[in-house]
Parts: structure tokens; sequence; C-alpha cells
């Protein structure tokens, strides 16, 4: 399933988006159906499939693949919980990355540098809660970010990209 999800990905249209989506609801049935056999459970890669076809449609609206982004972000978390905490499905940093990709082709600069910031700080608790490293905000988590902050002509960016800054390292400081 992930490898035909992962070549859907790469069609880039919404129609290769949603049929990457069913793919990825057909096997977490099969999983659920199979009394939570591992080799029906979707994982990382599965997830990261669907958010890439996600950011590569943009064909229609665009808030839809920023909509399904979050619901995949929600899902991981509640299958990660449901799976008794298989890394399989812990949303890592390659999970983020995609979900920032999406962010950053948002034509509402404000809602991206929300969304953006959210996601962040998001990934920030679950590094310090959570105690997973594989999400802790990294350069290329931080540029996003800071692009779409800059981007966004809001009056405060500089202090809130401060506040943020601010806030990762010392989630690095207290993580280690």
């Amino acid at each position: 399933y992930t490898a035909v999800i992962a070549v859907l990905a790469r069609v880039g249209t919404l129609d290769a988006a949603q049929r990457a989506q069913n793919l990825l609801n057909e096997l977490e049935s099969m999983w659920r159906t199979n009394n939570k056999d591992p080799a029906y459970m979707p994982n990382t890669k599965t997830f990261a499939s669907v958010l890439n076809a996600w950011a590569r449609c943009f064909d229609d609206d665009e808030m839809v693949a920023v909509e399904r982004a979050d619901e995949l972000l929600d899902r991981m978390d509640r299958l990660y919980k449901e799976s008794g905490q298989s890394k399989e499905l812990r949303p890592n940093i390659i999970v983020f990355v995609q979900v920032f990709q999406i962010l950053a082709r948002l034509r509402d600069p404000k809602v991206a540098a929300v969304k953006s910031k959210e996601l962040l700080q998001r990934m920030n608790r679950l590094y310090l809660i959570g105690g997973h490293d594989d999400v802790r905000p990294d350069s290329t988590t931080m540029a996003y970010f800071l692009n779409t902050l800059t981007k966004s002509g809001v009056s405060n960016a500089v202090e809130l990209a401060t506040h943020v800054i601010r806030e990762v390292e010392e989630g690095y400081q207290a993580g280690g």
C-alpha cells in the first residue's frame, strides 16, 4: 500500500491525493479488522506519502490540503496511542516537514504563519513532554517557520519569531 501511495503522491493532482487518502483509510480498516495485526498497520512512511500527495496537489481549494494535514497528524497521534505506542506510527520530522511544505504553499501568508507557529510548537511539545527526539525542531523546520512568518507581513513578526525561537532554545536546553 505504501508504495502505491508514494506513486500517487508523485502525480500531483487532487484526485491522486484523494486516492492516496482512500488507500490509507482502507489499510487502517484492514488493520482494525485483523485485530491490529502489524502486517496491516499503516506506518510513518504511509502517512508521509499521503501528506506528500496533499502537498503536491493544490489544484483546487488549498485549505483542503491544510485540513487533511491537520487530520492526518491527529490521526497518527491517535493510532500511535492505540497501537501501544508503536514507533512505526509515531510522527517524525519527515512527517512534520511534509506539513510545513503544505503550509509554505498557502496563498494566505497570515494563515500560513499562524499554522506554522502552531506546528512548530506542537513539535516542541512532543519533543519536551513526549521525549520524542525524532520531532525535535531543526534548522529545516525553523526555516519553514521563519519563511512563512516573513511572508505574512504581520506587524509583530520579529517579536513572534523571537518568542518561538526562545521556546525552541529552551526545549533544546531542557532536552539536552
